[in-house]
């Protein structure tokens, strides 16, 4: 999907929000209401995306706002919490006001609020989509390709532009995601070339998870790193020990 399909339903809730006003009776104008659930405290936090969808709506607010109606953005914070990102959803949509949610970044809310969105009939376009459920959901459309896709970008730009035939991949092993990026890699490695002779190797080091294939020629190898610990000085993964290798 196009960025500028993804930002249509927002368009469009914006330009309805303004249309209403005008039918109303004369007098202070209410704002727009645009909410995010994002995590802004806990492992993983980030509020640049919110920070950045927040100077687009200042800079509008600053230019006279839609038809005179300023943009309210209102940001809760799940604190990587699926009880406080379902409490935080509910919030905005019981809230009248809230037409849309925008410029969100969690790496677990779309998968606990999709169904939620979806009843209420309410679109939220995340700035930055990590949870897997946040591209296959029908009320959700982050403006982001995403980990997975750039994964795979990244993994095709390493083997055929750079030439390189061991890869590889560093990712956070955070809810939902590990399986998603290991089904990342198998797809790449499958549909890059058929192996000769391929090798899966699994060890684990609690709290660190490895999972690597190898083949004869091109292969993948992913490391998963739960947050926010620290790795351990005897662990797995590129800042702890080296991983027993897979057969070459």
């Amino acid at each position: 999907m196009k960025p500028a399909a993804r930002l249509l339903p927002l368009a469009t809730a914006l330009a309805a929000s303004a249309v209403t006003v005008c039918a109303q009776d004369k007098g202070p104008p209410p704002p727009i209401v645009v909410g995010a659930v994002s995590s802004l405290t806990g492992p993983g936090a980030s509020d640049a995306s919110v920070q950045a969808a927040r100077m687009v709506f200042d800079s509008i607010n600053a230019a006279g706002g839609i038809q005179g109606r300023r943009i309210e953005y209102r940001v809760i914070d799940d604190q990587m919490s699926p009880p406080q990102a379902q409490r935080a959803a509910a919030e905005l949509i019981e809230d009248p006001r809230t037409i849309a949610l925008a410029g969100g970044s969690s790496a677990l809310e779309c998968g606990v609020n999709q169904a939620r969105y979806a009843q209420a009939g309410l679109f939220n376009l995340p700035g930055a989509g990590g949870d897997p459920a946040c591209f296959s959901s029908t009320h959700i459309a982050p403006l982001n390709a995403g980990p997975y896709v750039a994964t795979a970008t990244a993994l095709s730009f390493a083997h055929q532009v750079l030439r390189h035939e061991r890869l590889c991949v560093v990712s956070p092993a955070l809810p939902g995601m590990t399986e998603a990026f290991e089904k990342s890699v198998r797809d790449w490695t499958q549909r890059t070339q058929r192996p000769r002779r391929r090798w899966t190797c699994t060890s684990w080091v609690s709290p660190w998870h490895r999972w690597c294939s190898g083949w004869r020629r091109a292969s993948a190898t992913r490391w998963s790193t739960p947050a926010p610990a620290a790795p351990p000085s005897n662990g797995c993964g590129p800042a702890g020990r080296p991983c027993r290798k897979c057969p070459s």
